[in-house]
């Protein structure tokens, strides 16, 4: 049971009992139960004291409660009585009811905030999600969409001999190289503002590469360049590449190589790893990394290497 039935059954309860008690009143005291005795007793003194030894006859039941006109006031206000309970309880009913119905109330009304919440609260999400998916449309329309292109050979044997070392030859001066060619298949616009090539190096041959190049270049729509420390120049253009090609090659590291690390070089070619680091129009700093690793020294087919911790194109700080 509910906690508001169980205070209208208990408002109910006194007004029961004190109907009752009224009830019992009114049967227990003779006055009540008997109205006529008070006179019949009184006519008996009576003629007792006149010497009239003739007993007065009490009437019936029946008799004393319906033919003493005193009576009728009586059973009047018994009715009454026995109607007034009857309407209190009606009453203490209909109290219930109420306060059952204002409880139904109460809660659909609660119910229906939070209904009214949770859908709010959706609707917060739903708008935040479509925001930050629009943002990113819009930012995906204004980034630069940038290709890299590597090439070989790894190292030039014809200045960088790879060949058995005779007994008694000295170390001999080994360069990994490549070339790096960038262009952008985009739409918008990208701002070049540095470079870095060199090797990740797994061997324990010391390979000295050159650092990180600044510089500053706007790649148009469509445009190619490579991208080399040649002449102090990060950008080459790629018609004076077709005339020179060396101009595209890109120093990678340097290494001595000797007899005795010859073996572990060719078993560990050490991967090119490169990044350029860019703005998009909206003046936003990105960041592409690369990595290709060769299948033979003398190639010019490098494969891609290190999957997504080396080969990326993110936003940067």
């Amino acid at each position: 049971m509910r906690k508001r039935n169980r205070m209208a059954d208990a408002a109910l309860g006194p007004v029961v009992g004190l109907g009752i008690a009224l009830l019992f009143l009114v049967w227990a005291d003779p006055g009540f139960r008997h109205p006529p005795d008070s006179q019949i007793g009184k006519q008996h003194a009576d003629n007792t004291r006149d010497g009239d030894d003739q007993p007065i006859q009490s009437p019936g039941f029946w008799k004393t409660y319906t033919t003493p006109t005193d009576t009728y006031a009586q059973w009047v206000a018994a009715f009454s009585a026995l109607f007034s309970v009857a309407v209190s309880i009606w009453a203490v009913r209909l109290v219930r009811n109420t306060l059952v119905l204002n409880r139904d109330a109460t809660i659909a009304a609660q119910d229906a905030v939070a209904v009214a919440k949770a859908a709010n609260t959706d609707s917060v999400k739903a708008a935040s999600a479509a925001y930050a998916l629009a943002a990113k449309q819009f930012e995906a329309g204004f980034k630069p969409w940038l290709s890299v292109k590597v090439g070989g050979p790894y190292i030039d044997e014809l200045k960088y001999p790879l060949k058995m070392f005779e007994e008694g030859e000295g170390p001999r001066w080994t360069r990994i190289q490549t070339t790096v060619e960038l262009k952008n298949i985009g739409e918008m616009p990208a701002i070049i503002t540095g470079f870095y090539i060199g090797v990740e190096n797994y061997t324990d041959i010391e390979i000295n590469g050159w650092g990180h190049s600044k510089g500053w270049h706007e790649l148009g729509r469509g445009e190619t360049i490579f991208l080399n420390e040649n002449f102090g120049k990060m950008a080459i253009d790629p018609s004076l590449v077709a005339i020179d090609p060396a101009l595209a090659e890109a120093h990678c590291g340097g290494f001595m190589l000797t007899a005795e690390n010859r073996n572990m070089f060719f078993r560990d070619f050490p991967p090119i790893v490169g990044r350029i680091d860019y703005e998009d129009p909206l003046g936003k700093k990105r960041q592409m990394g690369f990595a290709f690793r060769p299948g033979a020294a003398w190639t010019s087919n490098l494969m891609r290497w290190g999957a997504n911790a080396k080969n990326y194109d993110k936003e940067v700080d």
